[in-house]
């Protein structure tokens, strides 16, 4: 006698019982009714198999087959003419066994697609919860880089200003901005600020400008305006 499965073969053929119900159906055929006890002796035989295998699917398309042709059997002319001779062919008690599989196998597999849809569900709302975490993550790490990129940009500018000697204030003391100034912090505030419309104009070198910047802001180079003019552009 064949071993029989340990573990339950993985679901694969449907998601549902009710999906599955629709692959045992069987269209009637106009063959002997020889024929059909022939096709009805294998199927059971298959659907043997299956269920040592532990393919639980597979057996209880095959044990519901059977049981279909058992019952198209039934309701032929010859049939009822020698129901001796036939039911020694289809053997006495597999009907019985197959009804009885069916059924056990009906409740073991409503019961494992119930456990699939539900484990389903539970891997698609942690997949959505990890897609929002990275979507937030991405969001704070723009933000940190739009503070460091203004940061690194007003730095520059004020390491430019010591160097041409139009730095404003001593190294060991800082004044307060004066009027119409911005602190860093102020500035980067407007601009993470949606209800704010800003331009921000840089007034450093181009060469200064292109090594580092702040985000959308217009380069606007000292050489490009003269004292008491507008600016000029080449």
């Amino acid at each position: 006698m064949p071993a029989v499965a340990s573990v339950p073969k993985d679901l694969y053929l449907c998601t549902s019982l009710k999906d599955l119900n629709k692959k045992t159906e069987i269209k009637p055929e106009k063959t002997s009714t020889k024929s059909y006890v022939q096709s009805a002796l294998k199927i059971f035989k298959a659907a043997e198999e299956c269920r040592l295998d532990r393919d639980e699917e597979k057996a209880y398309v095959l044990y519901m087959k059977y049981v279909t042709v058992y019952n198209l059997i039934n309701k032929r002319p010859d049939f009822k003419q020698q129901q001796d001779y036939f039911h020694s062919l289809l053997g006495p008690s597999n009907i019985k066994k197959a009804i009885e599989e069916a059924e056990r196998l009906s409740e073991s597999l409503k019961l494992r697609y119930e456990e699939a849809e539900v484990r389903k569900k539970l891997e698609e709302k942690e997949r959505q919860e990890e897609l929002q975490l990275k979507k937030q993550e991405a969001k704070e790490d723009t933000k940190v880089s739009a503070k460091t990129s203004l940061e690194t940009s007003l730095d520059s500018k004020g390491k430019n200003q010591m160097t041409n000697g139009e730095k404003k204030g001593s190294a060991e003391k800082k004044d307060p901005p004066e009027t119409g100034g911005i602190t860093a912090e102020k500035l980067f505030t407007m601009m993470t600020d949606k209800n704010i419309k800003l331009m921000v104009m840089d007034a450093r070198s181009l060469k200064d400008y292109q090594e580092s910047c702040i985000i959308n802001s217009v380069s606007v180079p000292e050489e490009a305006i003269s004292p008491g003019y507008g600016m000029n552009f080449p």
